[in-house]
């Protein structure tokens, strides 16, 4: 009799109890010891600010070696609600609008996380983009900031210099053009600037030195109003007073957060041809993110001496996890660690060391760097106990490629973690997993499926299942026919099909209503978000995340995902591989392996068998190049680390397209 295998879905149970506002995160942090470090900036000197944070009340608890500890900006949980506090006090000196949009061009420092903490006390949107993108002169990006200036329409811009006002100033002069109304036309022909959405108040890091920039306190509102962080703010006139130095005095704010305001808004890195998509992340979704992320106790093997964690900033403070990291780190009272104003593996390793850091959240490509860095030594990381890793599939080889590298052994968990823009904490692991001393790479517990290593089961608050898609991998057909009945069909343990996953830590929808097909309600009335990532779940309940539904290379023949012949390709050759598909009129898509070396003694014909021993005889591979051939130096990266496949995949049609070899295989 043939066992029936259970369906690949999964419940975590009822959600654990989360705030009400963004702020109740800072404040769980404050709450548990407000003499520890809460902020750590290696970059930055310790009187940094002094005169708007104040001095701590009592020693500064942290895990920085004491001989470094003068030499660096470290602040107490005490010191971050007062500079909280004060700069929310400025703000409501310059008359800034309730529910403003903050945004951002300035680099990881004490102030971001200032104004990070601000946005969340004062119930203001916070969106965060890099210096680089605001300085740069590409066509697409000098597109991109017209965009977020004209659909954000920014009560609060902050700037690093004055050379970054007067772009701001350019942006917002077009924006009004773009989206003047006829009201605003009249208002201006009257020689009254002050529209209904004319509100603007710029803030400076830097000093301010043109006197017609400067904004008077209280006279906000007016074009061109701009402060400087450095002397308006740390040190404004008049003096703060007692009230605007506590929190507890602008509790009246907290209390008026609402579940469904948005608290950040992110944009998706875009790995692929599609434009980066506009992800507003509420105030329920941050909490229950938060919540869900710890509801399971962090990865603890034993013999931690020290009194906190202290987590290391690698992201860059525009992505989702620059954010988030932080945010659970502070939620229980652990420290941050700031590197550096840009990222720098050097910098990176010295705060490590200097820092005592226990808890990495990086990318995979940024540890790589990491491990092969010239001044690595594993000493430098002795006080590191978990590295959690993302960004990209996790595999057994890698990890044991990683732990080589690094010199590391048991004492170090390694977990292959996952999140997404749209939301993070619907996965995770249950306590006890990390204690045992079996299973692959990442750590105790965790059987791998073939290469790939898990990426965690339901937390509590989160349901999860894998669905069916047709054999064409078409998704559209699949989609078309579930919005029929508000129904997917759930596939066996074991089957692979896409995750989705239903969580109050994901977000309903993308910004201005894009992409709804991703998002959707079963007959139960439970909110549904389609990942787009192929998975498998085991029958232990373990969730593997084996690839992306549009990465999948579509062959006349069949269609395979090309993340488990990447995996095969880098655990037997030690290489980096990526597997992509080029349109073919024979073949629908001809699949191309590329490797960043071909080693020694190895072929392009042993690459060819191993690829038939993975996927069958049945298919045929294009061919085998690596990135020299293709005049690449390295895999080119989104921001977070992931590979941008379809640029990689226009660079190889050009290659093979000079190549009469190839030709026939190519569509045009």
């Amino acid at each position: 009799m043939t066992q029936t295998l259970p369906p690949s879905e999964l419940d975590g149970g009822p959600p654990p109890p989360h705030g009400d506002s963004v702020w109740s995160i800072y404040q769980h942090g404050i709450d548990i010891d407000p003499s520890r470090a809460a902020l750590i900036s290696l970059y930055q000197p310790a009187n940094h600010l002094e005169a708007l944070v104040g001095k701590p009340s009592s020693p500064v608890k942290s895990t920085v070696d004491p001989k470094y500890q003068d030499s660096m900006l470290i602040w107490s949980f005490d010191q971050m609600a007062r500079g909280t506090a004060r700069l929310g006090a400025i703000l409501d000196r310059y008359n800034v609008p309730a529910d403003s949009t903050i945004l951002t061009f300035i680099p990881h420092g004490a102030e971001w996380s200032l104004v990070m903490w601000t946005a969340a006390l004062k119930c203001h949107t916070l969106v965060c983009r890099t210096v680089q993108l605001l300085h740069s002169d590409l066509p697409e990006d000098e597109e991109l900031m017209g965009y977020y200036f004209r659909r954000l329409r920014p009560a609060v811009v902050v700037v690093e210099d004055e050379a970054s006002v007067e772009i701001v100033e350019k942006l917002r002069l077009e924006a009004a053009v773009a989206t003047a109304t006829p009201a605003d036309s009249e208002a201006s022909e009257s020689g009254n600037g002050n529209t209904s959405n004319s509100f603007f108040l710029g803030i400076c890091l830097s000093p301010l030195t043109n006197p017609a920039r400067r904004a008077s306190s209280g006279n906000g509102g007016n074009d061109g109003n701009w402060i400087s962080f450095a002397t308006d703010i740390a040190s404004p006139q008049p003096p703060f007073t007692n009230q605007e130095s506590s929190i507890s005095s602008q509790q009246r704010t907290v209390r008026e957060d609402r579940p469904d305001r948005i608290s950040n808004i992110f944009f998706t890195s875009g790995t692929s041809a599609s434009q980066p998509k506009g992800v507003p992340r509420t105030t329920r979704n941050v909490c229950a993110a938060v919540t869900s992320h710890t509801a399971w106790s962090a990865p603890s093997p034993g013999g931690v001496k020290r009194p906190q964690t202290t987590g290391l900033i690698f992201a860059a403070n525009m992505m989702a996890l620059s954010m988030t990291s932080p945010l659970i780190q502070w939620h229980v009272g652990g420290a941050v660690v700031i590197a550096s104003r840009t990222f720098s593996v050097a910098a990176n390793l010295e705060a490590i060391e200097k820092c005592g850091v226990t808890n990495l959240e990086l990318m995979r490509s940024q540890l790589v760097l990491l491990a092969k860095h010239r001044g690595f030594e594993p000493k430098k990381i002795r006080s590191v106990r978990g590295v959690f890793v993302s960004g990209e599939i996790i595999t057994v080889g890698y990890l044991e490629r990683l732990r080589e590298l690094l010199g590391v052994g048991a004492e170090v968990v390694f977990v292959a973690g996952f999140g997404m823009t749209e939301g993070v904490g619907g996965l995770g692991y249950p306590p006890g997993t990390f204690l045992k001393k079996d299973g692959g790479g990442a750590g105790g517990g965790l059987k791998p499926l073939g290469d790939v290593m898990p990426v965690g089961t339901a937390t509590p608050g989160s349901r999860v299942k894998v669905v069916d898609v047709d054999k064409e991998g078409n998704l559209q057909a699949a989609a078309a026919a579930a919005a029929a009945d508000k129904e997917w069909e759930v596939v066996p343990r074991g089957k692979q099909g896409e995750l989705h996953i239903s969580s109050e830590a994901y977000i309903d929808g993308y910004l201005d209503g894009f992409a709804q097909q991703m998002f959707y309600t079963d007959k139960e009335g439970r909110k549904w978000f389609r990942t787009g990532d192929l998975a498998v779940i085991d029958e232990k309940g373990m969730v593997f995340v084996v690839g992306r539904m549009k990465d999948v290379v579509k062959s006349s023949v069949g269609f395979f995902n090309p993340t488990a012949i990447e995996a095969f390709l880098a655990r037997h050759l030690s290489v980096e591989a990526c597997v992509i598909g080029i349109p073919s009129p024979m073949h629908g898509e001809m699949p191309y392996v590329i490797l960043d070396r071909l080693p020694e003694n190895v072929t392009a014909i042993d690459v060819n068998e191993m690829f038939l021993q993975m996927v069958g005889s049945g298919f045929s591979l294009g061919e085998v190049v690596t990135l020299e051939e293709l005049g690449l130096d390295g895999w080119p990266l989104t921001i977070t680390g992931k590979v941008r496949r379809h640029q990689l995949q226009k660079i190889a049609v050009a290659y093979f397209k000079t190549k009469d070899t190839s030709g026939y295989a190519l569509d045009g």
